[in-house]
């Protein structure tokens, strides 16, 4: 009997010994190079001053305690279309100035400024952890609105497009919590917009009326360019004919002309057609 009470007793220490070891795995979390850790606490609100970094590894409690990572290179991030009708979509969609929904997908790269990390999770912490994301997909929204309000939809859509996300950009970097915190380098639309079938007929007539107007310009161009060349090489023809008689003419010296009167050109068998480049008086 004891020895099966030993038995058992060294198996549950074992068993104990292996729950220990997993609750030790499971409690731990490796916060690798280029990036800093945030031990999170349910029952502290601590303030950015207070905050004590974490790198390398960490031990927390999974029951009362979460570990937030933040990485130190830029990072690139893309709202894409919502091909499936979801509510949580992240496309950007804004307003023209006549009212037409527009859509696009939207990419964005940014960073965390030197120190500035615990400013950011005390900023931004909630009971779901970090919202990093979410904060910058919503003011980006909230700046490509108003750049894009006052526009009709033909400038969205042409002339206007680039400068739309330049003035989003240049908002963003005034907004203060930005400014103190994040550098956004770039702000940029992805691919095409989206829009109504309404709208994109529209569109789509509006490109062909311009592409044939175009084309008419272009036709009419080539016309007139032709019309001058043309004028220009009848112009020098009757330069070079005004020109080659002014030296026959120079040639017809008084001696000259009473050699020819005494002695008369010879007559060719084939007659010689008048043309510009015989005078008057050897016709």
């Amino acid at each position: 009997m004891e020895k099966e009470g030993t038995a058992w007793g060294s198996r549950a220490a074992r068993g104990l010994l292996c729950l220990l070891l997993l609750l030790g795995v499971a409690c731990t979390e490796h916060v690798k190079a280029g990036y800093t850790g945030i031990l999170d606490a349910d029952a502290e609100f601590k303030t950015a001053e207070e905050i004590e970094l974490r790198w390398g590894k960490v031990y927390y409690n999974p029951f009362t305690e979460e570990v937030h990572t933040f990485p130190h290179a830029m990072q690139r991030v893309r709202w894409d279309f919502n091909y499936d009708d979801a509510e949580d979509s992240k496309e950007i969609t804004f307003s023209s100035f006549g009212g037409a929904i527009v859509k696009s997908a939207m990419e964005m790269g940014y960073t965390y400024k030197s120190g500035r990390i615990p400013h950011v999770f005390v900023a931004l912490r909630n009971t779901k952890g970090m919202v990093v994301e979410d904060y910058m997909w919503r003011t980006t929204h909230e700046s490509i609105n108003e750049c894009a309000g006052q526009l009709p939809i033909e400038a969205i859509y042409g002339s206007q497009k680039v400068d739309i996300p330049i003035c989003a950009l240049e908002k963003l970097r005034q907004k203060s919590f930005i400014r103190d915190n994040f550098t956004i380098s770039y702000l940029n639309f992805v691919g095409n917009f989206q829009f109504t079938d309404m709208i994109a007929r529209a569109i789509e007539n509006d490109i062909a009326v311009r592409i044939n107007s175009k084309a008419n310009e272009i036709s009419q161009a080539t016309r007139r360019r032709q019309e001058i060349l043309d004028a220009k090489a009848k112009k020098e023809v009757m330069r070079i004919e005004a020109e080659g008689l002014d030296r026959l003419n120079a040639s017809l010296t008084e001696s000259l002309l009473i050699y020819l009167e005494r002695e008369p050109l010879p007559v060719p068998e084939t007659p010689v057609q008048p043309g510009p480049w015989l005078p008057e008086q050897l016709q």
